[in-house]
C-alpha cells in the first residue's frame, strides 16, 4: 500500500477508507486555497488591498468570517477590521487604541475562546467579535523573527476552530501582517525622503539668497562707498571755502 510522507496531511492516502481520502481531498483543496491567498496578499501595493483580498478569500481555506487585526510598526499601527466582505482600515498612533487592542497588544498571548468563554467575555469585544453567532475565537500574536508584528482575533461561525484551522489562520495572519508592516515600512521611508529632499531644497535656497544678498551687497557698497568719499570731500571743500 502506497502512503503519504510523514507528516504530509495534505496527499490522499491510496487504500486508505472513503471517509479518509474525502477528508485528505477536503484539506488538500484548503491547502491551496492558502496558497494562492498568501500569493495574492504578495502582490497587493497597499494596506487596503491587503485586506480586501484577504477578506474576499479566506473563507476558502477556513471558516472564517469575521476578524480582527493589529499591526504595530515603531510607534504607527495599522488597524483592520472585518466583518464578512466588509472592511475598514485605520491608521493611528500606539496610544490611540482602543482598550481592546492595546490590552492584546501588551499581552501578545495566544488565546482559544469556545462558545462558553465568549458568552463569558463579549461584553468586553469590539463588535464584529461579539457577534452572537460566534462559536469559537482564536486570538493569535504574528511572529517576525523574534519580534512581534501583529495581533489577529478571528470569529468562527460555524464551528471552534481545531487545530489545523489555527494553523491555517496563523500562516494567513503572518502573510497578511508581514505584508502591511512592509507596506508601512515602505511609507515611512518615502516620508523620510521627502521630508530629506524638502529640507535640502530649503538648504539650497537659503544658501542662494545668501548668495544673492552677497552679491546685491557688493554692488551696492562700491558706489555708496565712492559717493560717501564725494560727500565727505566736497564738506571739507565747502567748509574750507566757508
Amino acid at each position: 500500500m502506497t502512503t503519504s510522507t510523514p507528516g504530509d496531511c495534505f496527499t490522499p492516502l491510496v487504500g486508505s477508507s472513503p471517509e479518509r481520502r474525502a477528508l485528505d481531498a477536503h484539506r488538500a483543496v484548503r491547502f491551496d486555497g492558502l496558497l494562492q491567498l498568501i500569493e495574492e496578499v504578495q502582490r497587493r501595493r497597499s494596506i487596503e488591498e491587503v485586506a480586501r483580498a484577504v477578506a474576499g478569500r479566506w473563507k476558502h481555506c477556513s471558516s472564517v468570517q469575521h476578524w480582527r487585526l493589529l499591526c504595530v510598526f515603531q510607534q504607527r499601527c495599522a488597524l483592520v477590521v472585518a466583518q464578512g466582505q466588509a472592511v475598514e482600515v485605520s491608521e493611528l498612533e500606539l496610544d490611540q487604541l482602543q482598550d481592546f487592542d492595546a490590552l492584546m497588544w501588551t499581552r501578545r498571548l495566544p488565546r482559544h475562546l469556545s462558545a462558553q468563554g465568549l458568552e463569558a467575555e463579549r461584553a468586553s469585544l469590539p463588535s464584529e467579535l461579539a457577534d452572537l453567532r460566534g462559536v469559537g475565537l482564536s486570538i493569535l500574536p504574528v511572529q517576525q523573527g523574534l519580534a512581534t508584528i501583529g495581533i489577529v482575533s478571528v470569529l468562527s461561525f460555524e464551528k471552534p476552530f481545531d487545530n489545523l484551522d489555527r494553523k491555517f489562520n496563523a500562516l494567513v495572519a503572518s502573510a497578511m501582517a508581514t505584508r502591511m508592516v512592509a507596506i508601512l515600512t515602505e511609507q515611512s521611508l518615502t516620508r523620510d525622503l521627502m521630508q530629506a529632499q524638502q529640507q535640502l531644497l530649503e538648504q539650497r535656497q537659503a544658501a542662494i539668497m545668501g548668495r544673492l544678498v552677497n552679491g546685491v551687497a557688493h554692488e551696492l557698497n562700491t558706489p555708496l562707498g565712492v559717493q560717501i568719499a564725494c560727500c565727505d570731500a566736497l564738506a571739507a571743500m565747502v567748509a574750507d571755502s566757508g
